[in-house]
């Protein structure tokens, strides 16, 4: 039954952006070419950042291209796959869960799939393929979308807030600036820093532990680390979006929607 209804969604989704490919071309096209620009104008300052004589200890240049290769990977998952799952709370507010709830698919998962970007992340991976090929180093992905996971189960949990307290727009904005943390390596940040942004939140899974898994900079110990954190900080937000869905789901049926 599950599957059945993801193939009818992916279905209507995919004959979506037909149709949006169709009505809007030229929009299209300068939005691919923006991205490029803005790529470009990335490795640019990065380039001058090295010619003025500063550097990351360890991080040659070409590590860097790698970096801006996962910045631009997470990114444009997040802004194709989850980009809208902050505006969740939206769905409880109106009152259009009431509809939502008697479906078969869960209310959470069929919202994040009919606003899924098919177009965008096409255009993700052939900006984050040319990137690698440019610094010639190899494809891991599975860490990006794991941290992407993360991200959206956090802002669906902020989500959640609107059962108590209504419209939650503020909360949405605070959610969609944490994707910010994907432009720098977190390695300039202090040890403490490190540990929170492993262990507590996972802005250090965005791009940097990907940058460094794939460029060898991990030893065995540190390698561990960054696993356990990416598992705990999955496990932990799962946990915690069930606990508040169900306590958000008993108060809005309690007042009747």
């Amino acid at each position: 039954m599950f599957f059945k209804k993801f193939r009818e969604i992916n279905k209507v989704c995919f004959k979506f952006l037909s149709r949006r490919f169709q009505y809007f071309k030229f929009d299209t096209v300068l939005r691919f070419l923006s991205n490029i620009v803005y790529i470009v104008l990335n490795i640019l300052f990065w380039f001058l950042v090295k010619d003025a004589g500063f550097s990351i200890k360890g991080w040659t240049f070409d590590d860097i291209l790698v970096f801006v290769a996962f910045s631009e990977l997470f990114y444009s998952i997040e802004s194709s796959m989850f980009g809208m799952v902050s505006r969740f709370w939206k769905v409880i507010y109106s009152g259009a869960l009431d509809t939502l709830l008697i479906r078969p698919l869960d209310p959470r998962l069929r919202f994040a799939m009919l606003n899924i970007n098919y177009g965008g992340i096409l255009d993700a991976f052939i900006k984050f393929i040319i990137l690698l090929l440019i610094s010639r180093k190899q494809v891991s992905i599975i860490v990006v979308f794991f941290a992407n996971t993360i991200l959206a189960l956090i802002r669906l949990f902020l989500s959640y807030s609107a059962f108590w307290f209504g419209k939650m727009d503020a909360l949405s904005e605070l959610a969609d600036s944490m994707t910010q943390f994907n432009k720098y390596p977190l390695v300039i940040m202090p040890k403490f820093t490190k540990i929170l942004f492993t262990f507590a939140i996972p802005f250090y899974f965005f791009s940097t532990f990907s940058s460094e898994l794939v460029l060898g900079k991990l030893n065995s110990i540190t390698l561990i680390i960054g696993i356990l954190g990416l598992c705990v900080n999955l496990l932990l937000w799962i946990v915690l979006n069930n606990i508040l869905w169900k306590k958000g789901r008993a108060r809005y049926e309690s007042i009747n929607g």
